[in-house]
């Protein structure tokens, strides 16, 4: 789409996706579901379409959608018999219409599960050799970290050997309880018992995954759309890309959907040199170009250079929303406030008890606080040595909920809680909240975005290593329902996106880092980064050349998803990195390990997602100590360390790979977490977020319909994402927008 003529012609995700799911097949497969089929079916249409829309939607939803009350309690209950008949049928198309405020509740249909066809992968995909240690070794939700009672799974329901996460009769995820870790460190045990479950994590992203997101039409400034072409001289356009965004955010009226409009910039290469690279500190602005390849699309080369000092300094081509200082993101004065009034809340509750909710009410926000005191940071293995302080969680480890339901002093959330909060360890409180100085509903999409470093400075070992340009492409500080989609990065030496300042429902998609210029060292190369936010979805992404791909700084409060990504030549790991991030899926994901060798980048096999205690210096008593906790792996391919902080819980299910143990653990004497199905996928549940969002949401909504493209649907999309590299739209045939009330005609046949 992008290379011809039609390259001006958007469509979306949804209407596209309904074609797909119209051509689904209407009735279940004839084979026992106990069997995995050998090869995923594949209905894709036969030919590319022969006519596209004569225009471009000019008008945008007259109603911002807001959000409603949608999680329950997870459903505990497994079926302790096999069922008498199977599902059989898929659904036949999505949504007409789009909706203008988010449903509430569970749909009453019984849905299928996500994917309806187990994955399949290629044989060079598969593993050589069994896991180092054997899973058999670690704890698991049925053996010691099983309530005293475990329940029967239908063995037809259950192709895999998941228990803490299966499908139910009707099609739903059943969750199963497990206890939080115990350790020498913790001799008084832990609270609870075995009632916490895996967390929802479907709430991650834009409008908390209620609603596609949007087409936004170009802004128009007293009477002019506001498109702008390259100069095609190789002077620098920051001046005049910066005053068309300010004239939208400054001057284009905001509208009942959120949005001022859209600024365009034209295919071709344009230049940026000022030391404060692009600002975009307006609500319902968003910077859009004309496509992502390396040749015939939107192309912006931030030159500016900084030779004093350059690394560790913060440089951005673009920032979205307010530039944050740290601290508190909300107001303490005249905030109600009250106690929690449970001995233990579990993970994976939507519901809290309060000393007094008087001064609360249904559609406020809130902020969780853990009043996290010694005994917690001694019984986690004394993270004290490191330089933590009870006091070091105060500002920032907050988690944002909203509430959805009121009854006395029990107070009903939006989302899961991905943190337990034990009277042991200081007990909990509620505030109300406000988020100061937030931006909302600003996007970027379809261009390319580098940096200019020297490449003729090289180390001793020939690898290029200037440092003295542009850290991160994109920056998105204290923004609210955000997105970057369809955007390249190249050569920048921190990564492509930085998400941090308590921002919140921010997606980004289809977006790639490759060719980073840096050292391999400590502080570089962090591709598709999430610091100090939460509700974050990081989907179909790619990255080479890599340290930490995919990761989460200190005290990120979650949920933060990483869905169906790639990491090529990986030098490190994915995961959290240090001073304990909770809430966290890396899902349906695959790295490969490398590290450059004269300067030729060398292939070592698996790539590694890990979560430990990391450690410190004991001679300076600095260290990262815990990454994180409530971190799931699911059907990850690579090379894994699992382990779990007492007090707390992680796990690994379905991942193909060894389990590193000894030397290549930080600290190999911490105990393990759950592993379930080792060296086994999870057949039956492909994607655990895209499962979660189907149960939410429901089959026939547009929001679930928008979240995933066909491909997904029938497996893993590695081998995809590694043939794109970053090149261009991924998957292109399919991924654009329209409004599919605007279309002229119904298409049949769509390639």
């Amino acid at each position: 789409v992008e290379s011809s003529p039609l390259s001006d012609i958007s469509f979306s995700y949804s209407a596209v996706l309904q074609i797909e799911m119209d051509m689904l097949p209407t009735s279940a497969p004839t084979s026992s579901p106990t069997s995995v089929p050998s090869a995923s079916p594949t209905y894709m249409p036969s030919s590319r379409p022969t006519s596209f829309p004569s225009s471009i939607p000019t008008a945008s939803p007259t109603q911002a959608p807001s959000r409603s009350p949608s999680l329950t309690d997870h459903p505990t209950i497994t079926p302790t018999a096999s069922p008498s008949s199977f599902p059989t049928a898929l659904p036949t198309a999505a949504p007409t219409a789009s909706p203008t405020a988010r449903p509430s509740g569970h749909p009453t249909e019984s849905p299928t599960s996500f994917p309806t066809s187990a994955p399949t992968a290629s044989p060079s995909s598969l593993p050589t050799s069994s896991p180092t240690k054997s899973p058999s070794s670690y704890p698991t939700a049925s053996s010691t970290n099983a309530p005293s009672s475990t329940p029967t799974v239908d063995p037809y329901y259950s192709q895999s050997e998941s228990t803490l996460v299966s499908t139910g009769l009707d099609g739903r995820l059943l969750y199963e309880g497990y206890e939080n870790q115990v350790g020498a460190m913790n001799p008084g045990g832990v609270q609870g018992g075995a009632t916490n479950t895996v967390p929802d994590f479907s709430t991650a992203g834009y409008m908390e995954g209620d609603v596609p997101i949007p087409f936004v039409p170009v802004a128009e400034v007293n009477g002019q759309q506001v498109i702008l072409h390259p100069s095609n001289d190789g002077t620098d356009d920051t001046a005049r890309i910066q005053a068309a965004i300010d004239s939208v955010g400054t001057t284009a009226t905001l509208g009942a959907d959120g949005f001022r409009g859209a600024v365009l910039l034209k295919a071709g290469t344009y230049y940026v040199d000022a030391a404060g690279g692009l600002l975009v500190p307006y609500s319902g602005v968003v910077i859009r170009g004309e496509g992502s390849g390396v040749t015939g699309g939107t192309t912006i080369i931030y030159r500016y250079r900084d030779s004093e000092n350059s690394f560790r300094d913060n440089t951005y081509l673009f920032t979205l929303g307010t530039n944050w200082g740290g601290g508190r993101v909300y107001l303490e004065e005249d905030r109600d406030e009250t106690m929690i009034d449970q001995d233990f809340v579990p993970v994976g509750a939507t519901k809290i008890k309060v000393a007094d909710a008087s001064g609360f009410n249904v559609g406020d926000e809130i902020a969780i606080h853990c009043l996290f005191n010694d005994a917690w940071l001694a019984h986690m293995s004394n993270m004290s040595q490191w330089s933590w302080t009870p006091e070091s969680f105060d500002d920032e480890l907050l988690w944002r909920r909203i509430i959805t339901g009121k009854n006395g002093n029990e107070l009903t959330l939006d989302a899961s809680i991905v943190q337990p909060i034990e009277s042991q360890y200081g007990g909990g409180m509620v505030k109300n909240f406000r988020f100061t100085g937030k931006r909302t509903n600003i996007g970027i999409e379809k261009m390319r975005l580098m940096s200019a470093p020297d490449e003729t400075i090289l180390n001793g070992a020939g690898l290029k290593v200037d440092e003295d340009h542009a850290k991160f492409g994109i920056k998105l500080t204290r923004v609210e329902d955000g997105w970057v989609r369809q955007v390249a990065g190249e050569k920048f030496w921190g990564g492509l996106v930085e998400v941090i300042g308590h921002s919140s429902y921010v997606t980004v998609e289809d977006c790639s880092m490759t060719n980073p210029i840096s050292h391999v060292a400590s502080g570089r190369r962090y591709a598709f980064s999430i610091d100090d936010s939460e509700f974050v979805l990081v989907q179909r992404c790619f990255s080479s050349q890599g340290r930490h791909d995919f990761v989460t700084g200190s005290r990120t409060m979650g949920p933060t998803v990483f869905v169906d990504n790639f990491s090529q030549d990986l030098v490190d790991d994915n995961g959290p990195h240090l001073w304990y991030s909770t809430g966290i899926l890396l899902d349906s994901m695959k790295a490969l390990k490398a590290k450059p060798v004269d300067g030729i980048w060398v292939q070592m096999g698996d790539g590694h997602f890990n979560v430990q205690n990391r450690g410190g210096n004991p001679a300076t008593g600095q260290g990262h100590g815990w990454s994180g906790a409530q971190v799931m792996f699911w059907n990850l391919e690579g090379k894994f360390i699992c382990d779990a902080p007492n007090g707390a819980m992680n796990w690994a299910v379905g991942c193909i790979g060894d389990i590193v143990d000894g030397e290549g653990s930080r600290s190999p004497e911490e105990a393990p977490g759950i592993y379930q199905s080792q060296g086994k996928h999870v057949a039956d549940i492909r994607s655990l977020f895209y499962s979660q969002l189907h149960d939410r949401k429901g089959t026939n909504s547009e929001a679930y319909h928008a979240a995933f493209l066909p491909q997904q649907k029938n497996g893993f999309i590695w081998d995809e994402l590694q043939a794109w590299g970053g090149d261009g739209l991924f998957l292109d045939p399919l991924v654009a927008w329209f409004d599919e009330d605007a279309l002229p005609l119904t298409f049949t046949d769509v390639g």
